[in-house]
Parts: C-alpha cells; sequence; structure tokens
C-alpha cells in the first residue's frame, strides 16, 4: 500500500457526494521570538481560507474533524508539475536566445512566454492528479 501524507481538516460545507474541507493549521510552538520567521509557525499561516473539495463517502457534516490524505508520490508528482516544468521552459528558453544570440527583448519575451506555456502545460498534466481523500473522521 502506498504511504499517505495526511493532514487534519475540518468541514465547512457538505453537499453529497461531495464535502469541502479547510486544512488544520500547522502547529507551532509560537513561544520562540523567532516565530515570524520559522518555517512551522508560517505554514499554518499561509493555508487559512483554503478550502478543499473532497469526495464525501462517509456523509459528514459541517464542524466535524477528518483525516484527508493524498498518496505521497502523487504530491511530489503535482510539486514536480508545479515547479519545475515552468522553471525548465523558462531557462530553457532563456539559453537559447542567449546562445543564438538574440536581442535582449527577444530572450526575455520568449522567456516569459515560455513560463506562462509551462504554467497552462503543469495545469492541464495536473488535472488528473491523484485528489485528496478522507481516510477517517476525528469527531
Amino acid at each position: 500500500m502506498e504511504r499517505m501524507i495526511e493532514t487534519v481538516a475540518v468541514v465547512t460545507a457538505s453537499a453529497p457526494p461531495r464535502a469541502w474541507v479547510a486544512p488544520g493549521n500547522a502547529s507551532a510552538c509560537s513561544g520562540c521570538a523567532q516565530s515570524g520567521y520559522c518555517a512551522g509557525a508560517t505554514t499554518g499561516r499561509r493555508g487559512r481560507g483554503r478550502q478543499i473539495v473532497i469526495d464525501d463517502p462517509l456523509g459528514l457534516s459541517p464542524g466535524e474533524s477528518v483525516v484527508i490524505g493524498i498518496p505521497g508520490a502523487g504530491l511530489l508528482r503535482a510539486a514536480t508539475l508545479a515547479y519545475l516544468l515552468p522553471l525548465l521552459a523558462l531557462a530553457a528558453t532563456a539559453w537559447a536566445g542567449t546562445r543564438f544570440a538574440l536581442p535582449l527583448w527577444a530572450t526575455l519575451g520568449g522567456a516569459l512566454l515560455a513560463l506562462g506555456a509551462g504554467l497552462w502545460l503543469a495545469e492541464r498534466l495536473g488535472r488528473d492528479a491523484p485528489r485528496p481523500v478522507v481516510l477517517r473522521r476525528l469527531s
């Protein structure tokens, strides 16, 4: 069985067969003077307000806490598509522009177009990525 990346989430709305969940804030010590710079402390703040639509096989109700998960390999694939593909498209186009001595405006314009195309392609290829699923009910 594939390893799942898990997090606790709160159900914000339910309309079977779907539910909307808001991932819980990451726990951080918040007792440290460096909490403004700590990755653990800022992770929870970035996720506030974000909701995820999931399949609801359990008949969840708003306010319930659940554990949701996504396959680790699926998360790695999604991260690679989202970050690496656009970056490689940008870098390859910038390299080609300088390699063939194109004017700066053409190199920059081509690199930005390639970045946009890479983002678009990543979104298209990411549509079939694994979605988070409800693993269990907590409350």
